[in-house]
């Protein structure tokens, strides 16, 4: 409880800094091995192939998690079962949506980098669709070299 209490204080206090940081993350229950002051382990490799799979906002997790995350008041959605690498049988994965933004989310066609839709910086018009920036400078070198980012 305490350890998702942590990982949900900071992906929505770097998401209310309102910044434009892509922050997600993953959380797993199960032994770890400590070694020299590094964590190691299935459990570990679990939590971060799950965060890989977050969207910007949300956290992935496994099912005890997902019910702890029921016991203190919070919702977690069904991804399903997936298959995970470096083990042998498929894992059930839940999201839970930390920040609350419905998927408004734009990607920044310069840096890549995710921003929440209300944390745009500046917005351009390219062939009648609208494209989010993080910073002016992204802006200005994509309206520079427009052909040479791609829009997704």
């Amino acid at each position: 409880t305490e350890a998702l209490a942590a990982a949900v204080q900071i992906v929505s206090g770097v998401h209310a800094l309102r910044r434009g940081l892509d922050v997600r993350g993953g959380a797993a229950c199960g032994s770890v091995v400590v070694r020299d002051g590094d964590v190691f382990g299935t459990t570990v490799n679990l939590a971060a192939r799950a965060a890989a799979m977050a969207r910007p906002g949300h956290l992935v997790v496994t099912r005890e998690v997902a019910e702890v995350a029921s016991r203190v008041g919070m919702s977690a959605g069904p991804l399903g079962w997936r298959d995970i690498a470096g083990l042998s049988t498929p894992v059930e994965l839940f999201c839970i949506d930390v920040c609350d933004h419905d998927g408004r989310w734009v990607l920044d066609p310069v840096c890549g980098m995710s921003l929440a839709s209300d944390a745009v910086h500046r917005w351009l018009d390219h062939d009648g669709e609208r494209v989010g920036f993080c910073s002016d400078d992204c802006a200005e070198r994509f309206a520079d070299h427009r052909g040479r980012f791609q829009l997704r």
